[in-house]
This record gives C-alpha cells, structure tokens and sequence, in this order.
C-alpha cells in the first residue's frame, strides 16, 4: 500500500445564499498529505467562505491524521464564524452549519462515525442534494 501518495484537493466556489467552498478531495488521506487539506480548507476561510463542503467520493480511506485534518477545518469554519454572528459555542446537540460531509464511501464513513464526527458534523450522501439546498436556503 502506497502511504505517500499525493492528495489533489480541488477547490469551487460556490456562490449562493451562503458563500461555500466545495474541496473535492482524491486520495487517501493520511499522515503524509494531511496538511495539504488543512491548507485547502484555510484559503477558503481566507476567501470569505462561509460553508466548507468536503466531497470524499474519491477517498477511498482516511487515517488519524485525515480526521485531525477534518477537525481543525470544523474548528476553523465553526468558531470563526459562529462567534462572528454572536451564536457563541455551538449547541453540542445540534451539527454545525458551517461544515458538510459528503460522499463518503463505506469504509470512509465507518471511520467517521467510529470517530463521532456524525455527531456534530452533517454527512450527507450527495453533493448535489446539498448545492440545491444552498440555492434554496433549505437545510440539506
């Protein structure tokens, strides 16, 4: 198994009710590239998104330093933003708006839900699904 392979991240913006960005990412995440996601997610914050969309069709796993990388990108849209609106700390029972999972394949979402990310992070299983629900300003 190649553990150095390269992660391409390739960014869209998207501009509708909210400002997204949708990272499609291809690869499997891991200590090595890692970082290459945190990255990505930091120059959409530094473009004025408000929305991280991360579209994981391709990913066909994820390490420990995959879902670090997913956490801090959650951290960044979260805080930075929610405190900005005056929300304050999030209801811990309630997903934060700010970041989406989507297309996640079985073996990538068993690590997610095996982590609890579903607990606080929506996963969606279309990306589509939730590009309509921007435009419409309905939850996805």
């Amino acid at each position: 198994m190649d553990w150095s392979s390269n992660l391409l991240i390739e960014a869209e913006d998207i501009r509708a009710r909210v400002a997204a960005t949708v990272l499609h990412v291809q690869g499997r995440i891991n200590m090595s590239n890692a970082s290459s996601l945190e990255e990505a997610a930091q120059q959409a914050h530094q473009r004025g998104s408000r929305l991280l969309i991360l579209d994981l069709a391709q990913v066909p796993s994820i390490s420990s330093a995959g879902l670090k990388a997913i956490h801090s990108s959650y951290l960044l849209f979260d805080q930075g933003y929610s405190q900005a609106e005056g929300a304050g700390k999030a209801d811990p029972v309630l997903r934060s708006p700010y970041l989406k999972l989507v297309n996640l394949s079985p073996e990538v979402a068993k690590v997610v839900r095996t982590a609890g990310f579903d607990q606080y992070m929506e996963i969606e299983s279309d990306l589509q699904t939730v590009l309509s629900a921007l435009e419409t300003g309905k939850s996805a």
